[in-house]
């Protein structure tokens, strides 16, 4: 996928966005993160506004192990969500506050800020507590690939900073 699609010239900013997620759903899951970033970039700077293409930059930073460089966008892209979110409280910008706060938990945790690790992982959690409830009630939808990336994410961040998780339901 990332072959295929990570060189052409005319890309939508949400596909640019998929491609990327897609690649980070596991630690090693690409070996050269460059072409990555590149797509995260391009995002980003077609639509500089948007929240979460900011946390996609920031989070494919984490995986490419510049995890002081990815504090800037992940910061900004959740302050920019949470602006939103004040207008609009849908659940997809809450899912994509909650992935954004597992990478800053991450971040933190390796450049050794462990309490503000934890508070990241605990806000995560605290968001994703909300979404799980309302989608038990049939508040809120999420697609299969939300769901998969939720229970990925939240274990690998749990594990590392070494914190018993247990699995969505």
């Amino acid at each position: 996928m990332l072959r295929h699609f990570g060189k052409k010239e005319k890309i939508a900013h949400p596909a640019c966005d998929d491609i990327c997620r897609a690649c980070m759903l596991l630690p090693d899951a690409v070996s050269d993160w460059s072409s990555v970033l590149a797509l995260a970039d391009r995002a980003a700077k077609m639509c500089p506004e948007e929240g979460r293409y900011m946390t996609t930059r920031g989070a494919v930073l984490y995986r490419a192990g510049r995890w002081a460089e990815a504090l800037g966008p992940l910061t900004d892209g959740h302050r920019s969500v949470q602006k939103v979110l004040e207008i609009n409280p849908n659940a997809f910008l809450r899912y994509d506050d909650a992935r954004g706060c597992a990478y800053l938990a991450m971040a933190h945790h390796r450049l050794g800020h462990r309490e503000e690790a934890r508070k990241w992982f605990d806000t995560m959690e605290q968001q994703m507590a909300t979404l799980t409830e309302e989608r038990r009630t049939g508040k809120v939808y999420f697609m299969w690939n939300i769901l998969v990336t939720m229970n990925l994410l939240r274990p690998e961040a749990a594990r590392l900073l070494e914190i018993i998780e247990k699995p969505l339901p």
